[in-house]
C-alpha cells in the first residue's frame, strides 16, 4: 500500500508590489499555519519517506516549515522544478519519476495539486485551500507511470481552518 499526501503550499504574501510570482514568501498566517498542520499530522499519520516540493519560495517555505515542525531533516526535501505551477499530469509525472517511498509527500500550487487531488479519488472533493492537504492510499508496489484515476482510497482532507475538514 503506498500513501500519497498532495500539500499546497501555505498563504503567500502579495504586499510587495514586483515580486517575481517564484520567489513570493509566505505571509504571517502562512508562517502560522505551519505549526497547526504539523501537530495535525503528527497525530494522526506515519512520517513522510520522502518529500517531492516546488521549488517555489511558498512551496518550499511550506515543505521545509512542516518538516522542522516534525523533527525531520529538511535533506529529505527534494524540489522538482518542473512542479511549479504544474498540471496533475505533469505532478504524476513527477511522482512516477522520482518517488521511491511508500508515504509520499507532494509539495505544490494550485490549480495542479487540487486537479490531481479530485483525479485520484471517486469522490467529489473541494479544491485545496493553503496549507491543506489530501491524502489518499493507493494499492500499488510501485508509482506508476499513468494516473490511477478514481483509484485511490480517500484518507483525509485537512484544512488549517478544520472548516472542510473530511476523513475517509
Amino acid at each position: 500500500m503506498m500513501h500519497l499526501t498532495l500539500i499546497r503550499h501555505g498563504k503567500s504574501d502579495w504586499n510587495e508590489p514586483g515580486i517575481p510570482d517564484f520567489d513570493r514568501p509566505l505571509n504571517a498566517r502562512g508562517r502560522g499555519d505551519l505549526p497547526t498542520m504539523a501537530a495535525r499530522w503528527r497525530d494522526h499519520h506515519p512520517l513522510p519517506d520522502q518529500v517531492l516540493a516546488s521549488p517555489a519560495v511558498r512551496a518550499a517555505t511550506t515543505a521545509r516549515g512542516l518538516l522542522l515542525e516534525l523533527d525531520l531533516p529538511t535533506e529529505q526535501i527534494e524540489y522538482q522544478a518542473a512542479l511549479y505551477l504544474a498540471s496533475a499530469d505533469m505532478i504524476w509525472r513527477v511522482i512516477h519519476a522520482h518517488a521511491r517511498g511508500r508515504e509520499l509527500w507532494v509539495v505544490g500550487h494550485n490549480e495542479g495539486i487540487s486537479e490531481l487531488a479530485a483525479a485520484l479519488v471517486p469522490m467529489e472533493i473541494p479544491p485545496l485551500p493553503t496549507c491543506s492537504w489530501m491524502r489518499c492510499a493507493l494499492n500499488l508496489s510501485a508509482w506508476p507511470e499513468h494516473l490511477p484515476k478514481a483509484q485511490a482510497r480517500f484518507v483525509e482532507f485537512a484544512t488549517p481552518k478544520g472548516h472542510e475538514d473530511m476523513r475517509g
